[in-house]
């Protein structure tokens, strides 16, 4: 009843949202202040309170993935050594980095460092009191303090454009504009459904970035452009295609140039002059230097892990940009992913971007400039439909010109027709974007390979509807909710105390959504640097960029690095007592694949050679299933590596130590635990969710295990002692560190 309630109020917040935007949209003014009007106000807050409550996942996956790699090891192991989060921790290969990848944007993992710093040594002492996992960098908190960050850029981009659009619509209309875009757009799959990609942060830079430029104009300061160049590099950082937002200014200084040279003659010499003093340049230079500085932690990972400061990652990664072959017509058309066959609504914002280039055509022509550029650069990648992607994913770095774009057409719509109509004519977009986010949830829209769209078509107007209500209201087969999760152990768990634990606990998670997309929307840095960049703002941007460099540098310059030499064939496998399993250890396939994902280099190593000077090291992951009997310290397993030089070395797997049960807070298994978990070392953890024991925490454990000096392993031979249980072996590599030797059979 409780889970029921929770989800009849979020679906009013949704419709209320709704309803005040068109309400906001009554009272359309011609100004555009810095207060936020209370309706306009009260749409924009429950259309991210529904947002949270209705959609947010606390999950990471595919690229999401990969960037919170980056997070964990800059912030738990300061380095970026990433054997431990690319091979350990992900042993079947799920959609990581090939072998010898350098370093992607760092930027995803950076913004969010602030709030993993902090959730870290919460998660540590949670752990140590025994209250929930964690401490390790993977539990639900340090995931969710990844996940949250890029929730709160995602709805901070939407705040920022509305603050952009007000500038030249009604505030009314534009968030009319706002709620309709956040919902119809892949904007709300990435920033709630699967936080943790760069687009959140992207849009949001994205937006500071315009709102910078618009308010400065055409005057050539220094200050404000190196906070544009800044911003620039931080949008590079972040997405290396949005660096063309640096056109923007660039621009301007072209225009400054020639408009100089069409002046009368007194204004051609005080140019000279000018030019001649160096003052004409430093604006130019201001400009590249921010963009530099923005630019520096990626640089500095580069040159310490690669020997140079520029890198072509996308072309190491196989998908090269192919600027002479865009794919103009797909990238728009296609039902693979198309941004106007997946996203309708955006069509229209072009619509109202023409519109706004008539009348302000500085921001007008300038943002479709931006577009237009975003488009020739997706169209000219070679992976242009996003992989495993919801939509034109790569186009949410445009969405504040979609978003201005938008609240021009929903201003000229209200004057037309009334708020309520314009508010009708946006409800079929964000139902279409929201039938096809449950087909993709559901896997009916496959996962990187071209869809039958006539059969999507077709899914929208019979099974969609009824797989969407089900996601939003109860069965959660594809919307698994933190807050209804979080709200149905609570209530499970049976105490009072638990249940106002979450209300509080989720009172102020959505207090603070709102009071962040209020403020945004109200004012921002760039409404106080209107003509000139202050002293506080020069030093806040550029100390962050060479904090975040120095972090960065400190991790770089980690000696730890590893590869892989040899890895377990046929794993995961499951060993039981008296059935003993043997294993090949076979070397990585040559060249860049996925299914070896280790972003170190890994070579072939050489028939015949033996390792040389540190020894390899075997590292095993495994865990216990219904082994809760087993005593601590008892060994359950027996590894026996096999190889020349190896003499059968023989090593054991230890109940407690080694490895353990893989679920100890399971109901059936707590009251029967003989061994304790403690001296364990915990290497991957899930949430399980099963019919018979409901909720409880799964782990998987890590042996490290140093081999003979002059062991040559070539098989792995595994064998279970008698007692209760089984064992599951995820994953059994060999590896040294980067100077090590080679091995091979």
């Amino acid at each position: 009843m409780g889970l029921f309630l929770l989800e009849l109020l979020a679906a009013c917040a949704a419709a209320v949202a709704l309803t005040a935007a068109a309400r906001a949209a009554r009272s359309a003014c011609a100004r555009s202040g810095a207060g936020v009007e209370p309706v306009e106000g009260a749409a924009l807050g429950l259309s991210v309170a529904a947002g949270v409550l209705l959609l947010f996942q606390n999950v990471l996956v595919h690229d999401a993935l990969w960037y919170y790699s980056y997070l964990r090891s800059l912030v738990v192991d300061l380095d970026l050594d990433l054997f431990q989060e690319f091979a350990l921790r992900n042993p079947n290969g799920m959609y990581l980095p090939p072998p010898g990848t350098p370093i992607f944007h760092l930027g995803t993992a950076l913004f969010a460092a602030p709030a993993e710093y902090l959730a870290w040594p919460v998660a540590r002492w949670l752990s140590a009191c025994g209250w929930m996992p964690g401490g390790d960098g993977y539990g639900a908190l340090e995931v969710l303090a990844a996940t949250w960050s890029s929730m709160m850029l995602g709805i901070g981009a939407v705040a920022l454009t509305h603050r952009l659009a007000r500038r030249v619509t009604p505030g009314g209309p534009s968030a009319l504009a706002q709620v309709v875009l956040l919902y119809a757009s892949p904007m709300a799959f990435f920033t709630f459904v699967w936080p943790g990609y760069p687009h959140a942060a992207s849009a949001f830079l994205a937006a500071i970035f315009v709102l910078l430029w618009d308010r400065v104009g055409r005057r050539a300061r220094p200050g404000s452009f190196f906070l544009l160049g800044l911003l620039g590099g931080a949008l590079a950082l972040v997405h290396p295609q949005d660096a063309l937002y640096l056109a923007l200014p660039a621009a301007d200084l072209a225009w400054r140039a020639w408009r100089s040279r069409r002046s009368p003659a007194r204004w051609r010499v005080a140019g000279l002059r000018a030019l001649r003093s160096g003052a004409a340049l430093l604006p130019g230079a201001a400009l590249l230097g921010g963009a530099a500085l923005g630019f520096a932690p990626q640089m500095a990972a580069w040159l310490l892990t690669r020997g140079t400061v520029l890198e072509p990652v996308y072309g190491e990664i196989g998908d090269p940009f192919l600027f002479d072959r865009p794919a103009f017509l797909a990238v728009l058309f296609s039902g693979f992913n198309g941004l106007l066959t997946w996203t309708p609504i955006c069509g229209v914002a072009v619509a109202g971007l023409v519109m706004l280039a008539r009348r302000r055509s500085r921001l007008g022509a300038g943002l479709l400039a931006v577009l237009g550029l975003e488009w020739w650069a997706i169209a000219s990648y070679g992976y242009w439909w996003g992989g495993a992607s919801f939509g034109a994913r790569y186009f949410l770095s445009a969405y504040p010109a979609f978003g201005v774009g938008l609240a021009v057409v929903a201003a000229a719509l209200v004057r037309r027709a009334g708020p309520y109509l314009a508010a009708a004519a946006g409800a079929p977009f964000v139902l279409w974007n929201l039938l096809l986010m449950a087909q993709f949830r559901l896997e009916w829209i496959p996962h990187n390979r071209p869809p039958d769209f006539v059969s999507v078509l077709g899914r929208q107007l019979s099974a969609a509807p009824a797989a969407l209500l089900a996601g939003l209201t109860g069965p959660f087969r594809w919307n698994r909710v933190l807050a209804i999760d979080t709200l149905r152990a609570a209530i499970e768990d049976g105490r009072a105390s638990m249940v106002l634990l979450w209300g509080a606990l989720w009172t102020a998670a959505l207090l603070a959504a709102i009071a962040w997309t209020l403020r945004l929307s109200r004012e921002v840095p760039s409404d106080r640097l209107a003509f000139a960049a202050r002293r506080g703002w020069l030093l806040c941007g550029g100390g962050a960029a060479i904090a975040a460099t120095i972090l960065v540098a400190l991790a770089a310059t980690d000696a730890g690095e590893r590869r892989i030499r040899l890895s377990a064939a046929m794993t995961p496998l499951e060993v039981r007592p008296g059935v003993p399993s043997a294993l090949a250890l076979l070397p990585p396939e040559e060249g860049p694949t996925i299914d070896q994902p280790t972003a170190v280099v890994v070579r072939q190593p050489a028939h015949g050679t033996r390792p040389g000077n540190p020894p390899l090291t075997l590292s095993v992951v495994s865990f216990l299933t219904h082994g809760e009997a087993r005593r601590s310290g008892e060994p359950v397993a027996w590894l026996t590596v096999g190889g020349a030089g190896c003499r059968e070395a023989r090593y054991p797997l230890r109940a407690g130590i080694e490895t353990a049960e893989t679920a100890p807070g399971r109901r059936e298994a707590a009251a029967l635990m003989r061994h304790e978990i403690e001296r364990a070392d915990p290497i991957q953890s899930w949430w399980q969710d099963d019919d018979s024991s409901r909720h409880y925490w799964g782990f998987a454990y890590l042996a490290t295990i140093e081999l003979p000096p002059l062991c040559a392993p070539e098989n792995l031979r595994v064998e279970m002692t008698p007692g209760p249980g089984s064992m599951v072996l995820r994953a059994a590599l060999v590896s040294s560190d980067q100077d090590g030797g080679e091995a091979g059979p």
